[in-house]
């Protein structure tokens, strides 16, 4: 005897008698096999699959440097007083590159290379010279160059205010810039610029509109 394949019981044994009357058949076991069917389950062919995704919407901004001023560098008595001032860069797409064009008073610095989103001119100044002209850009990852800080001497003459003019080209020609005669000693100019170099004059402007010759010709270095 076997047990059955599917359960593990042993098969029944079946016996059968048949023949001539009054002889002996010899039994014969037959035994009985239990199959099992089994069914293989084909795979799907739609299957589907989905995933959330997100998309965010940045909004960008212009680009744009403050303060428009910087406090004045101070000597009391001949000693010089500690000097921190900090500009910020907000608006179009990060990192940004600063330069600065020009000379700081004496004593004072600006480290352009680590500057990030905000930038500080820092020292004590050594001289007491009335004002230095220099300018500050920024630009940002796009090549897209924010403002342009223009700084001057007062007139010695009696003026209403000052016209700035920028050309592409050292010596001119310029084209004025501003609308109407600036009464402050700086200016920043905001517009977009393509020029690797910009080149700044100013002009005095009396009550009447008429203009000084141009003063010295100041560099901006934008790349």
């Amino acid at each position: 005897m076997i047990r059955s394949l599917l359960t593990g019981e042993q098969a029944p044994s079946v016996h059968f008698k048949r023949g001539l009357k009054g002889q002996k058949m010899k039994k014969t076991a037959l035994t009985i096999f239990a199959i099992a069917a089994l069914a293989i389950g084909a795979f799907a062919s739609d299957q589907t699959v989905s995933k959330q995704l997100t998309i965010q919407v940045q909004t960008i901004t212009g680009l744009t440097l403050s303060p428009d001023t910087l406090p004045s560098a101070v000597i009391i008595n001949g000693v010089g007083q500690p000097y921190s001032a900090s500009l910020t860069a907000s608006g179009g797409v990060a990192p940004y590159k600063w330069t600065l064009t020009g000379s700081l008073p004496a004593g004072l610095s600006m480290t352009t290379a680590s500057c990030s989103a905000t930038c500080a001119i820092t020292g004590t100044p050594s001289s007491s010279a009335a004002t230095s002209t220099f300018t500050i850009g920024v630009q940002d990852s796009t090549g897209t160059v924010a403002q342009i800080k223009l700084q001057w001497n007062a007139s010695t003459s009696t003026v209403a205010g000052y016209n700035i003019y920028r050309g592409t080209a050292s010596g001119g020609p310029y084209s004025r810039v501003n609308a109407a005669p600036v009464a402050a000693l700086t200016y920043t100019d905001t517009a977009d610029h393509s020029s690797a170099k910009l080149f700044y004059v100013a002009r005095a402007v009396d009550a009447s509109g008429n203009e000084s010759v141009n003063s010295n010709e100041a560099e901006a270095l934008l790349q």
